[in-house]
């Protein structure tokens, strides 16, 4: 294929005759990693009677334990792990710096490598934390042969590298409930309360930020309190979190992206499911092909908080009565069909709900206007439908259209609130590769958004007025309305790499709000350039652009 292009743009073909050939189908295999008892035998497994043995014991529970890749690891400096403060300083990809928490264990390790081990084998001159033995630092090819040679010692019998052990590490991770919450973790990022599911990226207001899933906008990422996010981590194949400085593809938006693109369905022709319960919550997951159906697979999940089951009575310990505790659930029905590794059809139902009811018969002394109680619900769903097709090696199609409804409900004293928002949604991308070193890729976004309003409730402040407290003393706003917004945008941008090292992204993208009749165009350009490209890789990052954020429609109905 690579061959035919080359011809095609020398001149020697005048088309090309691998345009219309299908790659032939691979079946995609799963991941495989490391049970929970193999990595507790592999990381047992070194003795620690020889500074061998604590340098080799102290290397696999610290990659295990924060998930560090393996030039990571062997690049490690002296005073790169803080065990006070139980982290671990870590430069990854692009020269990024990074702190991550370690725990007890694989710290213990390393501290006793570090004070009983490494003095036996360093000179002034080693900067570095883990040695070979003749001094310096230890390679990649050498930790991977440690790594093969305790496995086998073991009696691991698994295709085994240091890949497969932070591989090991995500995937119990992710089985203990990590997941999108660990957005919440990152720097420059803050929860803005505890009943909602909304959060705030470097002091941006949480309109600002928008959540994405497989390209369908949705109004929030996190049940009640941030205890679990509103998609299960087992259907989560990326993550992509953009504080800033974000692609023109995105717009409405002035704060940061979170894009969240759930995973493949299992090829392999088998059914997989899994069950969990634990203290907070329950799930289910299911996934396999459709009988009697060629090509077409699903995938479908479900969980529902258990809080109300025994949080009610520790409450009442605080004189704070549930008439509903905290209760959330979400689900995911997903069928696709894949014929060869060009196309994909995808369709699928999603959603989230979440209900509270507190009362305080005491009163709630920070802010009067809660009275006895209040109650709030929040929900949405997304009946969603999306097509990939790779036309040629040079030319991409996407689309992703999906409908759904959002809800707020809630009563605060004699505050309330009734909102509905239905949503449709359109999103397209061309992408064309016109040469090596140029890619262009471009597509509509379109937003369309019925509303029905029926709020009385406090006024909130204006932008850029200081907060004024509690709600008793901010006026009552009351408001009954219906209408439409619209939002189509269009957007494009272009790839330009004129050496290796450098890469420019020139882009934009034109906005139009009917309720106030405005266009909005937001130029943008981003820049990287790789300064050193081996370890220790050092890259330079710039980026300048124009952001507009949708206003409020609390304003522009008023």
């Amino acid at each position: 294929r690579g061959f035919c292009r080359f011809l095609v743009r020398e001149r020697a073909l005048p088309s090309d005759p691998c345009v219309l050939i299908d790659r032939p189908r691979t079946r995609r295999k799963l991941p495989t990693w490391l049970d929970e008892e193999e990595v507790d035998r592999l990381l047992d497994a070194p003795e620690e009677a020889t500074v061998r043995g604590l340098r080799d014991r102290a290397m696999l529970r610290l990659m295990y334990a924060a998930g560090l890749r393996v030039s990571e690891l062997v690049g490690l400096r002296v005073g790169a792990v803080d065990f006070r403060a139980g982290v671990v300083k870590v430069t990854g990809k692009g020269g990024k710096a990074r702190l991550v928490p370690v725990g007890e264990i694989a710290l213990d390790a390393v501290q006793k490598y570090f004070e009983d081990g490494r003095p036996q084998q360093a000179t002034e001159h080693d900067t570095v934390l883990f040695l070979s033995p003749r001094g310096g630092a230890l390679t990649r090819q050498g930790f991977w042969k440690l790594v093969v040679r305790y496995a086998r010692g073991v009696g691991i019998t698994k295709p085994i590298s240091p890949h497969k052990l932070r591989h090991s590490f995500a995937t119990h991770l992710l089985r203990h409930g990590a997941d999108l919450r660990a957005v919440q973790a990152m720097p420059g990022v803050a929860r803005t309360g505890a009943f909602d599911g909304l959060i705030a990226v470097r002091g941006s207001e949480p309109a600002g930020t928008g959540v994405f899933i497989d390209g369908t906008w949705v109004p929030y990422v996190y049940h009640f309190g941030g205890l679990s996010s509103t998609v299960p981590s087992e259907m989560i194949e990326r993550l992509d979190f953009y504080p800033g400085n974000f692609s023109a593809r995105y717009g409405r938006l002035s704060g940061g992206v979170i894009d969240v693109a759930t995973r493949g369905i299992a090829e392999d022709g088998r059914y997989h499911g899994l069950a969990q319960v634990d203290l907070i919550d329950a799930r289910v997951l299911a996934e396999g092909p459709i009988p009697w159906l060629e090509d077409w697979s699903f995938i479908v999940g479900g969980r529902r908080s258990h809080l109300d089951a025994w949080l009610p009575s520790l409450l009442e310990a605080a004189d704070i009565g549930a008439r509903t505790a905290p209760v959330y659930h979400d689900y995911q029905a997903f069928v696709e069909h894949k014929k060869g590794d060009r196309s994909r059809l995808r369709l699928g139902f999603f959603g989230a709900d979440d209900r509270i009811a507190l009362s305080f018969p005491s009163g709630f002394e920070a802010d009067p206007g809660f009275a006895s109680g209040f109650e709030e619900s929040s929900g949405f769903w997304r009946l969603q439908g999306s097509y990939e097709n790779q036309v040629t090696d040079d030319l991409s199609l996407s689309l992703v259209a999906a409908y759904g409804l959002d809800r707020y409900q809630g009563t605060v004293g004699t505050l309330s609130f009734d909102n509905a928002f239905r949503s449709l949604t359109v999103r397209g991308q061309v992408d064309y590769e016109i040469a090596d070193w140029l890619k262009v890729r471009g597509g509509p976004d379109i937003l369309y958004y019925p509303y029905e309003v029926d709020l009385r409730a406090p006024q909130p402040p204006l932008p850029g007025e200081p907060d004024p407290g509690p709600y008793s003393n901010r006026p009552v706003m009351a408001l009954v309305d219906e209408g439409v917004f619209s939002a189509p945008a269009a957007w494009a941008e272009m790839e330009v790499r004129p050496v290796e090292a450098l890469q420019v992204l020139l882009g934009g993208r034109v906005d139009y709000f009917n309720m106030n009749e405005d266009w909005d165009v937001s130029p943008r350009m981003n820049a990287r350039y790789d300064i050193r490209s081996e370890f220790p890789r050092t890259t330079v990052k710039t980026g300048v652009g124009i952001f507009h954020q949708m206003p409020d429609p609390v304003y522009v109905i008023k």
